[in-house]
């Protein structure tokens, strides 16, 4: 058996139509990666105007992708950490748990959400 090992921006890249589809709490997600500084306020407020459930993950995926590497990262850690409410799929909790985190010592700093 061969493992491929793909970045963070592949693997949300490469899980995006799953995602779009099912990803829940959008306000919990945004606001982490504003507390995480990837999500500046007028990113934050663009998202949060748009009606569609869809379309503010798009353009959720869209931004934190067009930022890189690093900024991907960020948002797999936060779902990872907040997959109760934020993955709340099947499909989705067997994805993020085949990502291949690093040890964090600050993990503790994102909002897990009630």
């Amino acid at each position: 058996m061969r493992i491929i090992w793909q970045s963070a921006l592949e693997y949300i890249q490469n899980g995006r139509r799953l995602l779009v589809e099912r990803l829940q709490n959008l306000s919990l997600i945004v606001e982490n990666l504003f507390q995480r500084k990837v999500l500046q306020e007028e990113e934050v407020s663009k998202i949060q105007a748009e009606v569609d459930r869809f379309d503010q993950t798009r353009k959720i995926l869209d931004w934190v992708t067009a930022k890189g590497e690093a900024a991907c990262y960020e948002l797999l850690m936060i779902l990872d950490i907040t997959r109760k409410r934020t993955l709340d799929n099947a499909d989705l909790q067997q994805w993020i748990s085949c990502f291949p985190f690093k040890e964090d010592p600050e993990m503790s700093d994102y909002l897990v959400g009630k």
